[in-house]
């Protein structure tokens, strides 16, 4: 289902131009001499940006990383505002034209740059920065510090709005999720580009030197994104062989994240949270990798040696996923996802709040496939039984308030079930 924008993000964006124009406005008339090389050199900074922005990162299917900050750090540093706020919103302008994007984004996008590039400047001049900087003036590194530090707090805090409107979120989980991005990274652009100042200012043509450290981190992300995707394809392969040890499985934790992902949205958590319930769930079953296929495909009641054995699946399952940094971060989502709401889950027992909220994501979703296919023991049930079956293990075997976001995905209301709630686990074992 397609997620329909709030009235407010194009409100937020109508105010980012607005804000723009005055700070163009305000600082237009600044007194700061602009010769025929700097001319030249505002369209070669401009021209790099665009390079970047067409040679942005994928960090997913719908986010990238553009490495541009080196760039647009040293542009803030040598042409006056509003000037470089000019050549680095222009630069972002074009870059995004030549990918055919939204008219929303292209107003967001540059506006932040244009923003975010200003009030540095503001700030940086306000702690005694010059334009061009004076390498030998006192207090010149506080100046480019407290410029580094706003500049990385804006850029994080205005698109984190952006994203926070646009998902509908609480802005503190859209500025969590945003400030570690490539965090490390952007400080180290941001060195790069004072130093890149530096010697643009003494010699113009050695602005091509700067393109080497930056294309070196550009490749050092790039392929330590690249290495996280192969190693969380590698491990869902896995995932993918174990479900289709079992011909009632298959396309099991498949489907399990795809639903995980849907319930994790609607309730509203930051999109950092959502990526790292989709990937426990993908994973979730990947301790069976220890049990023998035929105590899998059992078709009667399994014995107290096998039922001890399938216990363990959780924890195996945890313990290996814990040792990737990429899915290390749903580790316990994996451990607790067969626990109950009322404690009668396992393998600890864990009753409520105790279990982590991803975990109870993934019981609902794990539930809803188990109940959903064929089994080796039953026939799959009904979809009218299954919302059935949910209303009345609410607050019982599963949370309340994930089983009322698990209707709202399946477009169910939200009537009290009747009939007692079930004692069984509807999960897979």
């Amino acid at each position: 289902m397609k997620r329909k924008k709030s009235g407010w993000i194009y409100t937020y964006a109508f105010f980012l131009l607005v804000a723009s124009f005055f700070v163009f406005v305000a600082y237009a008339d600044i007194n700061v001499g602009m010769n025929f090389m700097s001319i030249v050199l505002m369209g070669i900074f401009m021209v790099l940006v665009v390079l970047a922005s067409l040679f942005a990162i994928p960090i997913s299917s719908r986010a990238t990383i553009v490495v541009d900050t080196s760039v647009v750090f040293a542009s803030l540093l040598l042409f006056p505002p509003p000037w470089a706020g000019v050549v680095t919103s222009l630069g972002v302008l074009i870059g995004l034209l030549l990918s055919r994007p939204k008219p929303l984004d292209l107003v967001i996008n540059s506006s932040v740059r244009f923003i975010e590039v200003s009030v540095t400047q503001i700030i940086y001049m306000n702690l005694g920065g010059t334009f061009p900087p004076n390498f030998n003036q006192a207090g010149v590194i506080w100046a480019f510090s407290g410029a580094a530090i706003v500049y990385i707090f804006l850029d994080r805090s205005l698109i984190s709005m952006a994203v926070a409107l646009f998902q509908k979120i609480e802005f503190g989980r859209a500025f969590s999720s945003i400030l570690t991005r490539a965090f490390y990274e952007d400080w180290a652009l941001i060195l790069i580009g004072i130093l890149t100042a530096l010697v643009v200012e003494v010699q113009p043509w050695t602005l091509l030197l700067a393109v080497i450290p930056v294309g070196i981190v550009y490749i050092a992300l790039r392929n330590s994104l690249r290495l996280e995707v192969l190693t969380l394809e590698a491990v869902e392969r896995m995932a993918d062989v174990i479900d289709y040890r079992d011909p009632y499985t298959a396309g099991h934790s498949q489907r399990v994240a795809e639903l995980a992902e849907k319930i994790a949205k609607a309730m509203g958590l930051p999109t950092d949270e959502v990526r790292t319930v989709r990937a426990a769930a993908r994973v979730h079953d990947l301790g069976k990798i220890a049990i023998d296929a035929g105590v899998l495909n059992k078709p009667g009641r399994l014995s107290d040696e096998e039922w001890d054995l399938m216990r363990r699946h959780p924890l195996l399952g945890a313990e290996i996923i814990s040792r990737f940094p990429e899915f290390a971060r749903g580790a316990d989502y994996v451990r607790y996802h067969h626990e109950r709401w009322d404690g009668k889950g396992y393998p600890f027992g864990l009753r409520g709040e105790e279990i982590p909220l991803g975990a109870r994501i993934i019981a609902v979703a794990d539930s809803y496939d188990a109940m959903a296919t064929d089994r080796p023991y039953r026939k799959r049930l009904t979809q009218d039984v299954i919302m059935q079956e949910f209303r009345r293990g609410a607050g019982v075997q599963w949370d309340p308030q994930v089983v009322k976001a698990f209707l709202n995905v399946m477009g169910e209301k939200e009537t009290k079930g009747e009939g007692p709630a079930p004692d069984r686990a509807w999960a897979p074992t």
